[in-house]
């Protein structure tokens, strides 16, 4: 039977693990304060940063609370407590969903109670704020493009009527057809026809196909469209 010669070298590997083993308990033994220190630090970050995201969550909610009273009113077409309730989440939660929402929907408030001023400083710190959805910006720049006709500016207004219409969203259509309305009021009959007709060509079904009789030389004198 062959004899296996087991070196020294071989037998100092089990050695050196155990060695290590042995200085790691001892350092935890020694530094033991220092660990519960840093234990204690680390749960502490974990407390607070759940805190801080419950805080967030309970906030998010209040601010839903009160946008859905907010647009309550303006179903009922309650325009004054409306803009005050929209303009209360904007105010309290501005850097929300519900508070970028609600500045729009306090500015429209605004506009329906022809609070104008008003209706203008809102949709101005809509537009310089960030995070706005696609269907959020083109409701705030069909409500720029009424405010802007309130003060006569009505190729500005058309303008931003033509801005929002290029945009996908549940106001394309009333999009198009402020704009080619606008646009007539401002004195441009060929660029609103044109609108009028992709009004007619793509949005066949939707009310707003159906005003564009009111779209004629003789509507530029006039002070309302069927929307308002």
């Amino acid at each position: 039977m062959t004899k296996v010669r087991i070196r020294r070298k071989d037998l100092k590997k089990p050695d050196e693990f155990l060695h290590f083993g042995q200085r790691v308990l001892l350092w935890s033994q020694t530094h033991r304060a220092t660990i519960l220190r840093s234990m204690a630090a680390v749960a502490a970050v974990l407390i607070l940063v759940g805190l801080g995201s419950a805080y967030r969550a309970a906030n998010v909610r209040r601010a839903n609370q009160v946008l859905a009273e907010g647009l309550a009113e303006l179903r009922s077409n309650n325009w004054n407590q409306a803009a005050e309730t929209l303009s209360k989440v904007a105010t309290d939660w501005p850097n929300t969903r519900p508070g970028r929402i609600g500045l729009v929907l306090a500015a429209q408030a605004e506009l329906r109670a022809k609070r104008f001023n008003q209706a203008e400083a809102k949709l101005l710190a809509a537009e310089r704020s960030s995070g706005l959805s696609p269907y959020l910006q083109q409701q705030l720049l069909l409500a720029r493009a009424l405010t802007l006709e309130a003060s006569g500016q009505y190729g500005e207004a058309a303008a931003y009527a033509e801005r929002a219409a290029e945009l996908t969203g549940p106001y394309t259509a009333a999009s198009l057809y402020e704009a080619a309305r606008l646009f007539t009021r401002a004195g441009n009959p060929t660029k609103a026809r044109q609108l009028a007709e992709k009004l007619g060509r793509d949005h066949a079904s939707a009310p707003e196909a159906n005003w564009l009789k009111f779209l004629h030389p003789s509507d530029v004198g006039a002070t309302e469209s069927p929307a308002a």
